[in-house]
């Protein structure tokens, strides 16, 4: 075989190879759009976004929930129920502002199931974000690790290496958790390299270690107030294609008030009588009836970060 038929074959075969290629990475960006436009329903509206990205404007006023009206609260918290309801898996959603970070958080029994698929279990090259399944669903474990993929195109977690820009990290300090109960500021305050075996990934770890070893792999570490009593989120991507290097990004939820902390009252839908609710976050199941009926759909608004009544209630005597 002459050196012209070798050149003619080893250029057939780059050529098929560099379109093959092609057609995944073009497939695989498609099938991301299709998956997309399936879950767009339960993602931010581009008006609640726009409420979201002012709230965390630091040029206008300190970031905080408070900033963001109620009725844009219950809408967004409506939309999560909405995709629970459709979804089992899903957990919360997942919005950064100025950055490709919008998505569902979806929870399985391991750490594999969703890393290629979508989140109605079709299978998806980019996979979905997904919850540490070690980690407790309503986020009140101190740490609670989310996993995506740093996709070539930009989407999932691609974003979380700029965040070892200096500049980059301080203009993208803030985000949104929502879940079906409450929308939370999240205020990032380290990012770091690690290992997929690392100690940063436990759930309830020894506070002090875990904060030292943090500390010690961080390569942007901003001083605000963690204490063990907090509730954290840790985002982690591959560092590169390759390897178990990870980069995490780790953010502090903005603190949940509790019923203790709130008003406890609601209405009993039948008879319109205050109804005073346990000391029990399952206000839902909790209330103690003033009348013979069970109450049916109570009214709930929520008040400073916690739960509350939509309308002003008298103290049951």
């Amino acid at each position: 075989m002459n050196k012209k038929v070798i050149r003619t074959i080893a250029a057939v075969t780059a050529a098929a190879l560099l379109g093959g290629g092609i057609y995944l990475l073009v497939k695989n960006d498609v099938a991301q759009k299709i998956n997309w436009r399936d879950i767009l329903i339960y993602a931010p509206t581009p008006i609640a976004r726009e409420t979201l990205d002012e709230a965390v404007d630091i040029e206008k006023s300190k970031p905080s929930a408070d900033r963001v009206p109620e009725d844009t609260k219950e809408e967004l918290t409506e939309q999560v129920r909405q995709l629970s309801n459709e979804h089992d898996d899903s957990v919360g959603w997942l919005y950064i502002p100025d950055t490709n970070i919008d998505y569902p958080i979806m929870q399985s029994g391991d750490n594999e199931y969703y890393t290629r698929r979508a989140v109605d279990g079709s299978y998806l090259y980019a996979g979905s974000l997904f919850m540490d399944y070690r980690c407790s669903s309503d986020f009140s474990d101190f740490n609670s690790v989310i996993y995506g993929h740093n996709m070539g195109n930009g989407t999932m977690f691609a974003d979380i290496p700029n965040y070892e820009n200096e500049e980059y990290f301080m203009n993208h300090s803030y985000g949104w958790l929502t879940t079906e109960n409450d929308v939370r500021l999240i205020d990032f305050f380290a990012v770091a390299r690690t290992s997929d075996t690392s100690g940063l990934y436990l759930a309830v770890p020894n506070f002090n270690e875990w904060d030292n070893q943090l500390r010690n792999c961080a390569s942007i570490y901003k001083e605000i107030e963690v204490t063990e009593s907090d509730h954290l989120l840790m985002l982690s991507t591959c560092t590169s294609a390759e390897g178990n290097s990870r980069t995490i990004l780790v953010e502090k939820l903005s603190r949940r008030v509790m019923w203790n902390e709130v008003e406890k009252e609601s209405y009993c839908s039948d008879c319109k009588h205050t109804l005073l609710c346990n000391n029990d976050v399952d206000y839902s199941l909790r209330f103690r009836r003033c009348c013979g009926s069970s109450p049916k759909h109570m009214d709930y608004r929520k008040v400073a970060g916690g739960v509350g009544c939509k309308q002003r209630c008298v103290p049951r005597n």
